[in-house]
């Protein structure tokens, strides 16, 4: 992960150029970083073929999408979901502004700590209903579902064993997921 460049505003950066770069603005910092891995892009594609087979409805998208999920934060989480009835809307056709439904981010060595600590907080206050941290390292899924005003750690599972997504009512074999990373 580069240094962070300079704190901005949401509508600096949102009026940066078209860029396939992985690039996220939290709490105002603008962090930019290189590609993610082979392996953190199968379990990705893994976990896309999962949802476009189990989630009907809505709005389902993979980063680079930008999320203007607070006023000085926008994230690209790795896989998101939109309900039918979300608060969360398409803005110009260029971002989406509310917390999705669901978030799905795939850690990595470098992002790890960001999406335990500083994105979960994020997603946290912001109102997303179920998120996902997934570790294709260890091959495990830690779920959190909202409860009230947090969240709720619904568990951990790995790869020999089922995820069920209380959001979505559906079971996932991770095997499916973590087979060949």
């Amino acid at each position: 992960m580069a240094a962070p460049t300079k704190t901005m505003t949401l509508a600096e950066y949102l009026a940066l150029p078209e860029t396939t770069q992985p690039t996220e603005l939290l709490e105002g910092v603008m962090l930019q970083m290189p590609a993610p891995t082979d392996r953190h892009q199968a379990v990705v594609i893994a976990l896309l073929r999962w949802l476009l087979q189990t989630v009907t409805d809505g709005t389902l998208r993979t980063a680079p999408t930008d999320v203007a999920i607070q006023a000085q934060s926008v994230v690209q989480p790795d896989l998101f979901w939109i309900a039918p009835d979300s608060a969360c809307v398409l803005v110009d056709d260029r971002y989406w502004q509310g917390a999705p439904d669901l978030v799905i981010e795939v850690t990595s060595e470098s992002t790890a700590r960001r999406d335990r600590q500083m994105k979960y907080a994020l997603y946290e206050r912001s109102g997303v209903r179920e998120y996902w941290i997934v570790d294709p390292r260890d091959g495990s899924v830690e779920v959190f579902q909202r409860t009230g005003e947090g969240f709720r750690r619904v568990g951990i599972f790995y790869a020999d064993e089922t995820l069920t997504s209380p959001l979505l009512s559906a079971s996932l074999p991770l095997q499916e997921v973590f087979k060949g990373v």
